[in-house]
């Protein structure tokens, strides 16, 4: 990491994070260090461990990462995935939601972050347990096969049609009292400074559960109704996706 304007790792004294450091009092010092290692982060000689080790490095350098906002009337679930080598490192936390006059501001944040440590076969188990506890979104793949060919798309006016059409300049009438959007970004890295692959989708739950999207015309929404588990069929196609990705940047390096 390269060090803060104007200072130098020969200098600790110079970096804003070392001067942060050296503020924190006695009491919170001994306070912090008593929550690490009861967390099993650091063991009794202060020494952090080297699972957490290996955590950190799979948080700021893997590959693969998923961001996924679920946001409700009065909640927003946020959860972080780093994929690498086979393993996974999740962050998760709240924030608790103010409506005003059309306005969504953060009234809380509560002071808890949910760490978790998987393998990456098991990813949408930590995807899913950071969601609302609602059974369209946390249903698993299996639930959404079979239904493509019955796929709808909302209309202006918030009828159905087999045509892909929706509203523009808005979403469509039938979700504008939806009950839960979630939108969840997929990037991978395969090195730096070498192209790299970005993917976003959206859905929202309102009656039922829609996959919101763009047609030719940015301009035009497609709200398209899809079954519970869509969640999880789109997750698994776009970490095969970038899987792929990464598997033809390695082989043209090589």
């Amino acid at each position: 990491m390269a060090p803060e304007p104007g200072g130098s790792f020969g200098s600790p004294a110079d970096i804003a994070a070392a001067k942060a450091i050296g503020e924190i009092s006695r009491e919170d010092s001994r306070s912090v260090e008593a929550e690490l290692a009861q967390a099993g982060i650091v063991d009794s000689g202060g020494n952090i461990s080297s699972q957490w080790v290996l955590a950190a490095w799979i948080s700021a350098f893997a590959p693969v990462k998923v961001t996924t906002v679920a946001q409700t009337e009065a909640l927003s679930s946020h959860c972080e995935l780093a994929l690498a080598a086979g393993r996974g490192v999740g962050a998760s936390y709240r924030r608790t939601l103010s409506r005003t006059a059309g306005s969504v501001e953060v009234a809380e944040v509560p002071n808890v972050v949910e760490v978790s440590f998987f393998k990456e076969e098991h990813a949408w188990a930590a995807v899913a347990r950071s969601l609302p506890a609602l059974s369209e979104l946390q249903a698993s793949a299996s639930e959404a096969s079979g239904f493509d060919a019955r796929r709808t798309t909302v209309a202006p006016g918030g009828g159905t049609s087999s045509s892909e059409s929706a509203g523009r300049g808005g979403v469509p009438a039938a979700l504008a009292n939806a009950r839960c959007t979630v939108r969840m970004e997929v990037t991978a890295s395969a090195a730096e400074a070498e192209p790299s692959r970005y993917s976003a989708d959206v859905w929202a739950l309102a009656g039922q559960l829609y996959s919101l999207r763009t047609a030719a015309d940015p301009a035009t929404l497609l709200a398209v109704e899809v079954p519970p588990g869509d969640i999880c069929r789109e997750f698994a196609w776009r970490i095969l996706g970038v899987r792929g990705f990464l598997a033809s940047a390695s082989a043209q390096a090589a």
